[in-house]
């Protein structure tokens, strides 16, 4: 169950996309929302006097303001939500690090939707959210609700998990879902097996309370026939496993899941593999 979420804010909450969505989120989950701004740390050098000393003095006046903000939105939404302003040198890796010892279920983050090469070279926060953290990531680009879901699937174990974690959403939010199997190539006995996959897991959605539950199949590269799919159906909210490869190896060998989150032009939810188990179910599409 997602109990405890971290958005990441980069400005203040208002008109803040993510956390925006991070809040709704919480409203249906009946979760704890921690905001978090990462102020990053100045280098110091010699010449510049007091600058270290009213750097302090600022950000002891954000802190004051963001917790002031959350408290107010969290009162407004009926949620528990506070803020919080940390120092740092990367932004992602004080939001892994508050993620890990806060225990929390899931990190949201906004997108300030930089090209695919760009992002992955400049090492944008989403982009290293993603391929560092053994956490959900959730990368919100667009404002959307909760009506609708497309949960993808080749059969591992890392993909059910990641559809396991997300029918919380679903139950609760009384989403439509739509699970998508891609066959790689038009193989008859790939394509029925692609069907046995969406078929067994729209089952099992079913079992754990989703009352709209379709399996569908597509023939085609993965990457590209998710990011058809989720522009044809209009999906709200697309959800992923992710197989915890590096981020050199997804900009040069394209893992879909990074490929989807990257080119998405609406909410992602990235589950990544449990590296201590490779168990997988029946017959993945690799």
């Amino acid at each position: 169950m997602i109990k405890k979420v971290l958005v990441g804010v980069d400005i203040g909450i208002k008109e803040n996309m993510a956390v925006e969505y991070a809040a709704s989120l919480c409203k249906i989950l009946d979760a704890e929302l921690v905001v978090l701004h990462v102020v990053e740390e100045l280098q110091v050098y010699s010449f510049w006097g007091t600058v270290p000393a009213l750097k302090r003095e600022e950000i002891l006046k954000e802190r004051e303001e963001l917790v002031n903000e959350s408290q107010r939105l969290g009162k407004k939404l009926g949620i528990k939500m506070t803020g919080k302003i940390v120092e740092g040198i990367s932004p992602s890796e004080e939001l892994l690090r508050e993620a890990r010892d806060g225990k929390f279920d899931l990190i949201v983050v906004g997108c300030h939707g930089r090209s695919v090469l760009m992002e992955c070279l400049l090492g944008g926060v989403s982009s290293q959210l993603i391929h560092h953290s053994k956490i959900p990531i959730l990368v919100v680009k667009s404002r959307r609700d909760f009506s609708g879901i497309l949960m993808c699937t080749e059969g591992s174990k890392h993909a059910e998990d990641a559809i396991n974690y997300a029918s919380d959403i679903a139950v609760k939010a009384k989403s439509e879902v739509m699970i998508l199997s891609v066959a790689p190539s038009d193989d008859p006995k790939i394509i029925e097996t692609a069907g046995e996959i969406a078929g067994k897991t729209a089952e099992m959605l079913k079992e754990k309370g989703v009352v709209e539950v379709e399996a569908k199949v597509r023939t085609g590269h993965p990457a590209e026939e998710i990011l058809t799919e989720a522009r044809e159906g209009d999906y709200p909210l697309l959800v992923l496993g992710y197989k915890g490869t590096s981020a050199v190896a997804d900009l040069l060998l394209g893992d879909v899941a990074s490929k989807v989150m990257h080119h998405s032009r609406r909410p992602t939810l990235v589950f990544r593999e449990d590296i201590k188990s490779k168990e997988e179910t029946i017959g993945p599409l690799d």
